[in-house]
């Protein structure tokens, strides 16, 4: 899904106009940024973008909230922070950490949801981080007051939300309303890979696994990166949605 590009861990800086040779370079910036009162908030953001580039995620996370504190409004920072505490919490290894990081991540989606007033982007983006928290019946909500739209939602949304709600009801152990969104989603263009992408889920999360290598044949004819997916998140179980983020990280 388009939307879940939330996780990636790399920016493209060129678009943004900003690119750093090293280190030591976009650290210099960075503090001239801080030493005048007339940086703007989008200006700390594409430095905690490209922080994000070398991995330097306290700093990443550091430049973020300073964005925020020189623009409370800054709808790029909330939404770039949200994200990086998204990925951090599906690159721990502990409950904890998973649970700090992931909530982190749904109050900045939250606040970002005010400002963006609303955005469908914005709403899958919180959605899934409710998914990350186990908050199952949160992302259901949301993902049905977006697909109510009907007629008015562009077609890849449209699918994008079916999937989320279809992973919600797995969530929740609603085994049959998951089967009827995916099979829902795998008539609609656009959706039939992620729809069977959700069986899969639906097929290892709630069921004994019957049925899995059927599923994955169907992804390896379709989609090579979900089929690959699939086959890693066959083989690390799928108890809970961190296991469903994990096993799709490359292709996300």
């Amino acid at each position: 899904m388009s939307e879940l590009e939330l996780i990636e861990s790399e920016r493209d800086l060129e678009a943004q106009g900003v690119e750093f040779g090293s280190v030591d370079e976009l650290r210099l910036f960075y503090s001239s940024l801080g030493e005048s009162s007339s940086s703007s908030g989008l200006r700390f953001v594409e430095c905690g973008d490209a922080f994000r580039t070398f991995a330097l995620f306290d700093e990443a996370l550091e430049s973020y909230g300073e964005a925020i504190a020189r623009d409370s409004r800054c709808l790029q920072a909330y939404v770039a922070r949200g994200e990086l505490f998204f990925e951090l919490a599906v690159c721990s290894r502990t409950d904890e950490e998973i649970l700090r990081f992931g909530w982190r991540s749904v109050d900045d989606f939250r606040k970002a949801l005010v400002l963006s007033l609303g955005a469908n982007e914005v709403v899958w983006q919180l959605a899934i981080a409710l998914l990350l928290v186990d908050d199952a019946r949160g992302a259901q909500a949301l993902a049905d007051k977006v697909i109510m739209k009907g007629d008015a939602l562009p077609g890849s949304v449209h699918c994008d939300f079916l999937y989320l709600l279809g992973l919600a009801k797995v969530f929740m152990d609603d085994q049959v309303g998951a089967d009827e969104v995916f099979e829902e989603l795998v008539k609609v263009d656009g959706g039939v890979e992620w729809g069977w992408f959700g069986k899969l889920v639906c097929c290892l999360s709630l069921s004994d696994g019957a049925g899995t290598e059927v599923i994955l044949r169907q992804l390896q004819v379709r989609d090579v990166a979900l089929f690959e997916a699939g086959r890693r998140l066959q083989s690390s179980g799928c108890s809970r949605f961190v296991d469903v983020a994990r096993a799709s990280l490359e292709v996300w």
